[in-house]
């Protein structure tokens, strides 16, 4: 039988700097110092050796086949 392979996600997808700045959030409501107004580089693509942009293990998935095959129900459809 052939193997299929399924995208395991949240329900939310967003830009790395959006996480990034709710992890910040978090931590300062807890009290806990954050240097900056944002994390350095976050959401930016950085150029490779070529000049282009390297997009690294910045994308978006969906779990729509996950849960519609499996019959999965999230506990936590949000990171939030």
């Amino acid at each position: 039988s052939r193997a299929r392979v399924f995208n395991v996600a949240d329900d939310h997808p967003c830009s790395r700097k959006e996480v990034y700045d709710y992890v910040r959030h978090l931590l300062q409501q807890e009290g806990v110092e954050v240097p900056g107004a944002s994390v350095a580089g976050a959401g930016r693509e950085e150029p490779n050796k070529k000049g282009r942009r390297a997009r690294g293990g910045s994308k978006r998935v969906s779990n729509r086949r996950m849960k519609s095959e499996l019959g999965v129900d999230l506990a936590y459809p949000s990171y939030r």
